[in-house]
């Protein structure tokens, strides 16, 4: 059985962000605390997290491309998705003069595999090579062409083996198959193709291919 790690909602849009349209974002979103800085390219990154870490999720800016992250073990996917689209659109207000033309929703999830038997039962039903030895390193990718209202969408799955640090005292860490989901629409241009009220309707479909994708994982692996 698969256990989230975080998800996200991102939008990527016609806008342009600035210090003064992040400083008008903060201020509807108290709780979190604004941090600016430059890249490499000397173009402005905007952050807003609990330093405290009391709220589990963050929000990032940059350019024209707004992600909210949201780093809670939860199932409960569409009281999630509401919070997460409530700030995106808090903030789509305080830009005010935008528009939207790409949406992706990413997450992570992992399996524990503490005798690497998971990893084994892959490389045996995947046989790419014959080899004399089962796999001791596993990396796989795939990418499904998917529909919905007319737009082309990617499905993406990844899985690899990794570690995940546990929750107690010695942060102690186990071996782990981690799962990761990508989806996003395909065309990304200057046009204008999405409205908030379309936000709830493609986001719950992403989030909805994701859940099939980690538990088709979960059963190949039974």
């Amino acid at each position: 059985m698969y256990t989230l790690i975080d998800k996200s909602v991102s939008i990527i849009g016609t806008f342009e962000i600035s210090e003064d349209k992040l400083n008008a974002i903060a201020k509807l979103l108290p709780e979190l605390k604004l941090q600016l800085r430059k890249n490499n390219k000397n173009e402005l990154i905007g952050r807003l997290i609990d330093p405290q870490g009391v709220h589990k999720y963050m929000m990032m800016f940059s350019g024209n491309r707004i992600d909210y992250v949201l780093g809670e073990e939860t199932k409960n996917s569409r009281d999630d998705l509401l919070k997460m689209l409530d700030a995106i659109c808090l903030s789509l207000d305080a830009i005010e003069d935008y528009g939207i033309n790409r949406l992706a929703y990413n997450s992570r999830a992992f399996i524990e595999d503490l005798d690497n038997s998971k990893r084994d039962k892959i490389s045996a039903r995947l046989p790419l090579l014959k080899a004399n030895s089962g796999a001791i390193e596993t990396s796989v990718r795939l990418n499904y062409r998917d529909n919905f209202g007319n737009e082309d969408i990617n499905n993406i799955i990844s899985v690899q083996d990794g570690r995940v640090k546990a929750k107690n005292q010695e942060n102690q860490f186990f071996e782990a198959l981690l799962l990761a989901s990508d989806i996003n629409t395909v065309v990304d241009n200057s046009k204008v193709r999405f409205a908030k009220k379309d936000l709830e309707q493609y986001f719950s479909h992403f989030i909805e291919l994701s859940i099939k994708s980690y538990d088709d994982v979960d059963e190949f692996l039974k």
